[in-house]
């Protein structure tokens, strides 16, 4: 019997991470996510997938340029995704509550930087994060 379908999966689960597969920083953040946000069942899939191209369209978003998080409930985006997520991981409760206590200019700001810097940050912190992700966390067809 093969793995289930994207939709199958997410209602399984606590949510997909939807995140640019390619950027070596990206990866090595949703692993550390993953690492850290154990007793939640959360899955992933890059952006760069077929599956994971067509869910970043549907948001209206370039899919190189994606980062969100998908459940039950809806869809989240940037930095509230971040926030979303963090609010899964035990002792880091306090990091999603933060992120959502500083002002939207100066959360959303910092988070485009990254994002418009991703290669930068993965010059200096995405090194040996190629095999951060675990396959069984991909959802069917996001790879």
């Amino acid at each position: 019997m093969g793995r289930p379908d994207f939709d199958a999966e997410l209602r399984e689960s606590d949510g997909v991470i939807l995140f640019d597969g390619n950027c070596a920083f990206c990866r090595n953040v949703v692993g550390q996510i993953l690492k850290r946000c154990r007793n939640a069942d959360l899955r992933v899939c890059s952006t760069r997938s077929p599956r994971g191209a067509a869910a970043a369209r549907a948001t209206g978003n370039d899919p190189a340029y994606t980062f969100g998080f998908v459940t039950r409930d809806g869809v989240t985006l940037g930095v509230d995704a971040y926030a979303q997520i963090l609010s899964l991981g035990p002792g880091l409760s306090w990091m999603s509550r933060m992120i959502a206590a500083v002002p939207r200019p100066v959360s959303g700001g910092v988070y485009d930087w990254v994002a418009n810097h991703r290669p930068f940050m993965s010059s200096i912190l995405g090194r040996g994060s190629r095999t951060a992700i675990p396959a069984e966390r991909f959802v069917a067809g996001g790879v």
